[in-house]
C-alpha cells in the first residue's frame, strides 16, 4: 500500500475516533464518553490497520502485549491531570486547565522517560512468558 494512502486512511481513522469520543461527551454524556474511551477503540484499529498493511501476526500479538505496561503510564497522566486541575489554587485560575495538561504531560514524560530506559516491559512480558 502507498505510504500516502495509508498515512491518509490513518489518519481518518483516527480522526473518527477522536470525533466519536468528543461527541459522546459534549453531546450524549461524559460516562459514555469515558467507556468508549477505555474501551479498545485505539488498539484495536491500529492492530487492525497493521494487519491490513501485512504485519505478521506474532508481531501484532507482541505489539498487543507490549501495551499492557504502558497503560501505566495512562493512568499516572489522568491521576496527574486530575490532581492539578482540581486544586483549589488552581481550578479558579484562569490558566488553570493549561497548567494541568502541561504539568500532567510533564509527570508523564517524565515517567515515559523511565519506563523506556529501564524497559520496564521486558519485566512485565517475562512474568507474561512465565505463565
Amino acid at each position: 500500500m502507498d505510504i500516502y494512502y495509508e498515512t491518509l486512511f490513518n489518519f481518518f481513522v483516527g480522526g473518527l475516533v477522536i470525533g466519536g469520543i468528543t461527541f459522546c461527551v459534549r453531546h450524549l454524556t461524559p460516562e459514555l464518553g469515558a467507556l468508549v474511551w477505555a474501551a479498545p477503540i485505539l488498539l484495536l484499529p491500529s492492530v487492525i490497520l497493521l494487519h491490513c498493511h501485512g504485519e505478521p501476526n506474532d508481531k501484532l500479538a507482541y505489539f498487543t502485549i507490549l501495551a499492557l505496561p504502558y497503560l501505566i503510564l495512562t493512568v499516572i497522566w489522568q491521576i496527574g491531570f486530575y490532581l492539578i486541575l482540581s486544586h483549589k489554587d488552581i481550578i479558579d485560575n484562569k490558566y488553570g486547565f493549561s497548567i494541568a495538561v502541561f504539568g500532567s504531560i510533564l509527570l508523564w514524560l517524565i515517567v515515559a522517560y523511565i519506563f523506556y530506559t529501564y524497559e520496564i516491559q521486558k519485566y512485565f512480558i517475562a512474568e507474561i512468558d512465565k505463565n
